[in-house]
């Protein structure tokens, strides 16, 4: 029993001996040749490229690129040039420090999609540093989806946000407004490809109403569906004041009718007796509280209005004296007591 023991415990420990064993045969291998490719790398002095950022581009487009190397020389200007094409060229390009390499890519408008092999050369040593992999991809639509602020008044200015996508990055924007004169053509800075800020003022005399917006980039040239109704042109703040002055005119004409109704009532018919006998707290409080309520109402039901006319005055004139004029009769119909018929004794 004790022997069956023995040899058990002996060939399960040797399980693990025979897993380290297999490590190690792969690991360390795998840590030498690591260490001797750094050290071709870095050791040697060779200066080499091996990534591009970003590494692909639209027909039309000039983009800043950054390219990612070892050893590479300071100060150095680096050639950068295409393997059996013209389609992709490249400007300004020099060795910032020893890892990167920094320039500007042309790309032509006609440049077919695909993968393009660039080489990198440094003419002052005459060595071929590397060649790196770029790509051509077909233009994105460019597409506005939303726009803020919506609504913008007379003489005002304001950052607009243009939100969406496909919008091509560092590119300058032109925004129009179509649909109504008063807002001149605006130029636009790309913040990303889902975002675009301009500045915007709206005329004095700009037209009330909606505008759609359009807008179209430079580099590459290229534009954007148009925005329906992207903006609402409301009046200026002077405008306010007309609200407030609908608000009074619609309490203004409640009071009137709340004293015409007093005054042929029969309270306001008793004769004999001063005006202060005949007055009702009550019913003023009652009236001038119902005449506010009936202007506040005309007030932001007209604030969806482009513009207001004298009509819209003498209507809140009007629904001030009628809102008074059936409250009274209301609350008159439901509070007010029948008389007391006298029988002769």
């Amino acid at each position: 029993m004790g022997h069956g023991e023995r040899r058990i415990s002996t060939r399960f420990s040797r399980i693990p001996s025979s897993i380290l064993l297999l490590v190690g045969l792969w690991v360390i291998p795998a840590l030498l040749i690591g260490q001797t490719q750094v050290a071709a790398a870095e050791g040697t002095g060779q200066p080499q490229v091996y990534s591009i950022v970003p590494a692909y581009g639209y027909p039309g487009q000039r983009l800043e690129f950054s390219i990612r190397g070892l050893n590479l020389p300071v100060d150095e200007a680096v050639t950068l040039s295409l393997v059996d094409s013209t389609c992709i060229m490249a400007r300004n390009c020099y060795v910032n420090d020893n890892h990167t390499i920094t320039g500007q890519l042309c790309i032509a408008d006609d440049a077919s999609r695909g993968w393009y092999e660039l080489s990198a050369y440094l003419p002052s040593s005459d060595v071929a540093v590397g060649t790196l992999q770029f790509e051509v991809q077909a233009m994105p639509s460019p597409e506005v989806t939303s726009v803020e602020p919506q609504n913008v008044k007379q003489g005002e200015r304001c950052t607009l946000s243009i939100g969406g996508k496909g919008f091509p990055e560092g590119a300058t924007a032109t925004i129009s407004f179509p649909g109504g004169s008063g807002i001149a053509p605006i130029k636009g800075q790309v913040q990303g490809w889902n975002m675009i800020t301009a500045d915007v003022f709206v005329g004095d005399a700009a037209d009330l109403g909606p505008r759609d917006l359009l807008v179209s980039f430079d580099d590459p040239q290229v534009t954007a569906a148009p925005f329906d109704n992207a903006l609402k042109v409301k009046q200026a703040n002077w405008a306010d004041l007309k609200l407030l002055g609908v608000a009074a005119t619609a309490w203004f004409g409640g009071i009137v009718s709340g004293l015409l109704g007093f005054l042929d009532s029969e309270k306001g018919k008793l004769k004999g007796k001063g005006l202060r006998q005949r007055w009702s707290w009550g019913k003023f409080f009652r009236t001038f509280l119902v005449s506010a309520i009936a202007g506040v109402g005309f007030a932001v039901g007209y604030q969806q209005l482009d513009s207001l006319q004298v009509v819209h005055f003498f209507v809140a004139f009007l629904g001030g004296a009628g809102g008074v004029a059936l409250s009274n009769r209301f609350l008159g119909a439901t509070t007010e007591t029948p008389k007391a018929s006298s029988s002769p004794t």
